[in-house]
């Protein structure tokens, strides 16, 4: 099994886009952190089963040394979603059978505690439009499960559906094929997120 984790949506202001989508889908931010491995800083709106990732260039120089960077400095100015990643119940089967490194992440939390993970695949897959294999160290940890003050009977439950315009074969055969079971059509980028009442929220994505 293999679940859709996060959205990166990139963005040149984050308070500004966390500001803008309040104001359009009742969803608020949270305060992430900084990257940097990767030259790029962070907010978190919390969906339930998955989060939105805001992230914007902190240190283009850095930025400009890894696949994520590059595509969060490349899609800022824009605002534009930029990539996802999927998390296998299995992380070191899928890694394996990918072929691909597993590599180490963090970042510090503004309450000072660190958020770990492993992670892989990225510097393959972001470019061919792909997502990479993430895994928490600690469940519990995720920021899906953190609690963001969205507006009155805004109730986030997950990610309802993704559309991503990577050819569907392309992407079967990375996630280890059809029955993979994630939302994801073919088209060009956008998301809706699943509200508890059974409405859906549209993520804008410029």
């Amino acid at each position: 099994m293999i679940r859709l984790d996060h959205l990166i949506h990139a963005t040149a202001d984050l308070d500004a886009a966390a500001a803008a989508l309040r104001d359009a889908t009742g969803l608020a931010a949270l305060p992430g952190g900084a990257h940097p491995a990767w030259g790029t800083r962070n907010a978190i709106v919390p969906l339930g089963g998955a989060y939105l990732e805001l992230v914007t260039v902190a240190d283009a120089a850095r930025a400009g040394e890894s696949a994520f960077g590059r595509a969060v400095r490349d899609g800022a100015a824009s605002g534009a979603l930029v990539g996802f990643a999927v998390e296998p119940d299995d992380f070191d089967a899928t890694c394996a059978r990918a072929g691909v490194d597993q590599q180490r992440g963090a970042r510090e939390r503004p309450d000072g505690s660190v958020l770990s993970w492993s992670m892989a695949g990225a510097e393959e897959a972001i470019p061919r439009g792909l997502p990479f294999f993430l895994r928490w160290d600690d469940p519990a940890s995720n920021p899906a499960r953190a609690v963001a003050p969205h507006a009155p009977g805004v109730e986030p439950t997950g990610i309802a559906w993704l559309s991503w315009p990577t050819d569907p074969a392309a992407l079967d055969a990375w996630l280890g094929g059809p029955g993979h079971g994630l939302p994801i059509r073919h088209g060009a980028p956008a998301a809706a997120i699943a509200l508890r009442d059974g409405g859906e929220v549209l993520i804008a994505v410029s």
